[in-house]
């Protein structure tokens, strides 16, 4: 059994994903005195090395979703204008490779759920409508809501696979 180290100044850490690398993504949480506990993603590149900590600008919140085989990682965090926003983190050595998963259009909120191994994103978005759909995300493609499903209006995803070719969730009629 391993623990994995926390970085100095961190009240506490844990880790969301590991990938088959044993590269592992998750939370550390550091006590700023008066601004409360603040969150930021971590990245263990082995289980026994001091994790690396995304910082954004103004030193915005952000926590660690999942990691795929590629070493990318998703994670959650809060954008410059305040909205909460997925954030895909490609070069974990560098915060600044870290990219804003745009919700759709018409919408400011995009979920994350699961990151596959070819860089898809699983989402839970809101449409223009402001239903809950569920999305994906590529880096090529951007933000895109996934066909209705037959039963309902609303849906929602719970995962994503390791491949990326299936994303699973439920649909319900929104009512």
């Amino acid at each position: 059994r391993t623990h994995l180290p926390s970085p100095p100044g961190a009240s506490y850490c844990w880790a969301t994903g590991m990938n088959d690398q044993l590269q592992a993504v998750g939370t550390c949480v550091f006590n700023n005195g008066t601004a409360g506990n603040e969150p930021k993603t971590a990245f263990w590149a082995t289980p026994t090395s001091a994790p690396l900590l995304l910082t954004m600008p103004l030193n915005a919140q952000n926590q660690g979703i999942a990691i795929n085989n590629l070493g990318h990682i998703l994670a959650y965090g809060h954008a410059p204008p305040g909205f909460m926003q997925a954030l895909f983190w490609i070069d974990p050595t560098n915060s600044f490779s870290v990219q804003s998963i745009q919700p759709l259009a018409g919408s400011n909120q995009a979920v994350p759920v699961g990151i596959s191994d070819n860089d898809t994103v699983g989402l839970n978005c809101l449409n223009s409508s402001q239903l809950l759909t569920g999305c994906y995300w590529t880096p090529s493609t951007g933000t895109v809501a996934m066909s209705p499903l037959p039963t309902g209006l609303e849906s929602s995803l719970n995962g994503i696979s390791r491949a990326g070719g299936i994303i699973y969730g439920y649909s319900t009629d929104g009512g």
